[in-house]
């Protein structure tokens, strides 16, 4: 079992200032910030982070919640969220706690609801990326940052502490090979994801052609509506539809992870009062496919399970810390204590 990778680096020079960092520890930010990767265009600064403006206009941020797991050797990410803003954020400031340095990168601010105690529709800024070195050790380092808009302004700072994990695990030979996710329970609801209904509210008009004089249901219609007069008609009805998901993971020895996603929607058959026989929506299939790392901690019986690439190319990072519940050989249930969802696994011959 590979509990985790460490690099020692050779260098052909013998000065003293080219000496290699053969571990990179957590609790040094210096070298922490040295040997990061951070995307999005980021620029690396000297100096401490610059000071709040403090005006009623600035933007003020949200003190993150909880910690945020890592793995040696892969990206995490997180995002600042803004409890007001009256200007358009730009970017921001973000600095390894212990470090001499700060980062600034460009962020384009995007609108998301949130849920369980949490702002509506707050704004949240879109997530910085870091690449972990594959020399990193296990622990813990800090982060400070803060934003600033068009105008210059400079929100507050806050922190956020990271908790780097090694990759794999002892004790966790019970996990090798593929596991089918077949249901999770969110709010005493049971959702069957292998089998599962759901609804939408479709709108269909019925237009006029002025070519061929014949009103159409949709855009995609084949059917003729009923010809009342020029005047344009609509209709609207509730659709539902099945889907059934295969969704599988496969853990690998190497701390290695991969989603195989595969999903298809299946629509029931529907009229429009006004349009006649609505227009057919044909079975959708996809297939989608990430990979990531996991991570197993025996004592504690604590999966964490990353995903930073998809099947084109790129995934924002994120990162699931759960509790192995209940493990009867064949049936796994995982909890996440964020917000009480368990999500229930079976492993596959």
């Amino acid at each position: 079992m590979l509990l985790g990778s460490v690099l020692t680096f050779h260098s052909c020079k013998t000065k003293k200032d080219d000496v290699p960092t053969a571990t990179v520890n957590p609790s040094n930010g210096k070298v922490v910030s040295d040997n990061i990767v951070v995307t999005n265009g980021a620029t690396k600064k000297m100096g401490s982070l610059p000071a709040a403006t403090g005006t009623s206009t600035s933007p003020v941020v949200e003190s993150p919640k909880g910690s945020i797991p890592a793995l040696v050797g892969r990206k995490f990410s997180f995002e600042p969220s803004l409890s007001s803003s009256k200007t358009s954020v730009r970017g921001i400031y973000f600095q390894i706690v212990g470090s001499s340095d700060y980062y600034d990168v460009p962020l384009k601010l995007k609108r998301v609801a949130k849920t369980k105690g949490n702002r509506i529709n707050a704004d949240t800024a879109s997530s910085v990326q870091i690449q972990l070195p594959a020399n990193i050790t296990t622990g813990t380092f800090c982060i400070d940052y803060c934003v600033y808009d068009d105008i210059a302004q400079v929100s507050n700072t806050v922190r956020v502490c990271v908790t780097v994990n090694q990759i794999g695990g002892t004790g966790s030979d019970f996990l090798m090979g593929k596991w089918k996710f077949v249901s999770y329970t969110y709010d005493s609801s049971v959702v069957d994801v292998t089998n599962d209904k759901y609804s939408f509210y479709d709108y269909t008009s019925c237009y006029n052609d002025s070519t061929a004089f014949t009103y159409w249901c949709g855009p995609n219609a084949t059917d003729s509506c009923t010809y009342y007069s020029r005047n344009y008609k609509s209709d609207s009805i509730y659709v539902t539809y099945n889907s059934t998901d295969n969704c599988y993971f496969t853990f690998t020895d190497n701390g290695g992870m991969r989603e195989d996603d595969a999903y298809t929607t299946t629509f029931a058959p529907y009229t429009f009062p006004v349009c006649g026989t609505g227009p057919t929506y044909q079975p959708q299939n996809y297939v989608d496919v990430a990979n990531g790392g996991w991570s197993y901690t025996e004592s504690t019986q604590k999966l964490i399970m990353l995903f930073d690439e998809s099947d084109y190319g790129y995934v924002d990072p994120y990162a699931l810390e759960l509790s192995i519940t209940s493990l009867n050989g064949t049936t796994m249930i995982l909890y996440d204590p964020i917000d009480g969802t368990t999500y229930t696994f079976e492993k596959q011959p």
